[in-house]
């Protein structure tokens, strides 16, 4: 019995130790500009490493047909309307803070699914974009970041039942305008 009783204090010591060292998420507003376009986004904590980033913007044209298959963003075609989310997942925020890393704006590594769905223009059809892909989140100041990631996905054109796998990539820079 008392060696269960250790057991069970013991534990909960490390359990009690582990959660203290957690850093908190936080909600935030930011405007991103970069490869996909410029957005407003929210990120909202629903976990102390999950939190969700959803965003509308516009920018380029998500390409998925049997002819054409990529991202052009290009005067000729003009700006499509899009709407994305994502789940991020912090997998170093702990490790940050041991090294004394700035944990501002939810900086950190993070694995995330995200899925984006493109409005182009009738001839090039409705394109959704589900990825999965690591990345980064880095402050640059109080309230300026440099965001990428690098992936795979699945894009589909809704409209032309066309799909496709392949690689990922993103890169931005957000302004923070605060928390909420």
């Amino acid at each position: 019995m008392k060696k269960i009783l250790a057991f069970i204090l013991f534990s909960n010591s490390l359990i009690s130790f582990s959660q203290e060292n957690e850093i908190a998420l936080e909600n935030l507003i930011k405007l991103n500009v970069g490869t996909q376009g410029a957005d407003v986004a929210v990120e909202i904590p629903v976990a102390k490493r999950l939190l969700v980033d959803v965003s509308t913007g516009f920018g380029g044209y998500n390409l998925a047909t049997r002819s054409l298959d990529g991202y052009e963003f290009s005067n000729k075609l003009g700006l499509a309307y899009f709407a994305k989310g994502e789940l991020k997942y912090y997998i170093s925020r702990n490790r940050r803070s041991r090294k004394d890393h700035d944990l501002v704006n939810n900086a950190g590594s993070f694995i995330a699914l995200q899925s984006k769905f493109n409005n182009n223009n009738a001839n090039y059809g409705k394109i959704i974009l589900n990825e999965f892909h690591f990345g980064q989140q880095l402050p640059l100041s109080d309230n300026l970041l440099f965001c990428y990631h690098v992936g795979l996905g699945r894009i589909s054109n809704l409209d032309y039942t066309y799909n496709k796998v392949m690689p990922t990539i993103g890169l931005k820079m957000a302004y923070v305008f605060g928390g909420f």
